[in-house]
């Protein structure tokens, strides 16, 4: 939805690559809601993208993907006088986006400090307690990130080396029916301007070999 798709020079001018565009008011993907995305405690994940940060204002905390906020699910019949009504009878058999369980596997987001340095956080909800690594990240044009759990690590990898590692310090359950939406916050706020190319979640961590290539 309002995104523009070009090509981005990854690796050098000869090396051309689809990226996608985000205009930092309404722009986004949305993937829907699949059980395969919800990684648990004990489950290992990377989330790999480029991405050239250009908002400009990034004091507010801007979304570039995450498995949270909205689902969207099908009403169910409506209850009447005489039983039982079917919403296809009723015409209002339409999906609907509410708001989804407060749990999320993952959440990428980019944020100024009080230095005004851009920073990446990479962020995890089992309901009670957010666990989050962040790391600081240059903007204006296109970096190679990695944000994974490994062995119950959290980390951030920037241009194939390790900004940051953190122990995750989760109990509860962080699946949920949300769908994955990029470039904002569940598809009403936080929106991204800037680019985004090579997207892959992974169901596995990668070592910095594989990380490196």
């Amino acid at each position: 939805k309002n995104v523009n798709f070009s090509e981005k020079n990854l690796y050098s001018p000869s090396h051309k690559y689809p990226g996608i565009d985000f205009n930092g008011t309404n722009s986004e993907v949305k993937i829907p809601h699949n059980s395969k995305f919800n990684f648990n405690l004990d489950d290992d994940f990377a989330i790999e993208f480029w991405v050239n940060i250009q908002n400009n204002d990034i004091s507010n905390e801007i979304h570039l993907i995450g498995k949270s906020t909205t689902e969207t699910i099908l009403p169910s019949s409506l209850e009447g006088p005489s039983g039982t009504y079917s919403l296809s009878h009723s015409g209002s058999s339409q999906f609907q986006d509410v708001r989804s369980s407060s749990p999320y596997p993952f959440e990428i987001t980019v944020k100024n400090d009080k230095r005004n340095q851009s920073q990446i956080f990479f962020k995890k909800f089992d309901g009670e307690t957010i666990s989050t690594v962040k790391s600081d990240i240059p903007t204006g044009s296109l970096y190679h990130v990695i944000c994974q759990t490994s062995n119950k690590s959290n980390q951030i990898w920037v241009n194939g080396e390790l900004r940051k590692s953190t122990t995750q310090n989760l109990k509860l359950p962080t699946q949920n029916n949300a769908n994955i939406y990029i470039g904002n916050k569940g598809g009403i706020s936080n929106y991204f301007s800037g680019s985004l190319s090579q997207i892959k979640i992974n169901n596995q961590s990668l070592n910095k070999q594989q990380i490196q290539n």
